[in-house]
């Protein structure tokens, strides 16, 4: 990642910008100062907000973070309303071995990788991403649509690749 203060910036596409720490609306454009959000960004797309970002990793970082709240909103439902489904035997089965290996491995650590269960494995991840609000996430996710809508545009005017970042991207 770069040392230096990194700031998105886009045309503001609709009169009330997202409310989001580190974003600014300057002449028309919404600015966004990324270092506060690298790490969130980073764990849920796997995309560095601080290097160059081409219409691709935009459009990636956008659908990611919106695929992070789709799935925390979807998991928040699901766990407010009870749950009246019947389990299989085979479910049971699973949850089973399951709760064993995951046992076995934090008794002999060294007879078993806990991490090559896929529950730890999806736990692990899970645990990495449920600190973020989901509001943030969400407010970001309109900041970056903004972004891609603002780079499809220029794509079609016809502006360069170095007109493009300039848009987008500058540091300071």
């Amino acid at each position: 990642m770069n040392n230096e203060s990194t700031a998105l910036r886009c045309p503001a596409v609709s009169p009330s910008s997202p409310d989001v720490a580190g974003l600014a609306v300057v002449q028309g454009q919404w600015r966004l100062r990324v270092e506060q959000h690298c790490d969130l960004i980073l764990d849920i797309t796997g995309v560095d907000p601080t290097a160059d970002l081409d219409l691709q990793k935009l459009a990636t970082v956008t659908a990611r973070l919106e695929g992070y709240v789709g799935t925390e909103r979807q998991r928040t439902e699901q766990s407010s309303q009870p749950t009246q489904q019947a389990r299989s035997p085979e479910s049971e089965t699973t949850t089973l071995r399951s709760r064993l290996a995951n046992l076995l491995a934090l008794v002999f650590p060294d007879w078993f990788d806990a991490t090559t269960t896929s529950e730890n494995t999806s736990h692990r991840e899970y645990e990495i991403k449920k600190q973020y609000d989901i509001d943030r996430v969400y407010q970001l996710s309109r900041f970056f649509r903004a972004m891609v809508r603002a780079n499809k545009t220029d794509t079609s005017v016809g502006t360069t690749d170095e007109q493009k970042t300039k848009l987008t991207y500058t540091t300071s």
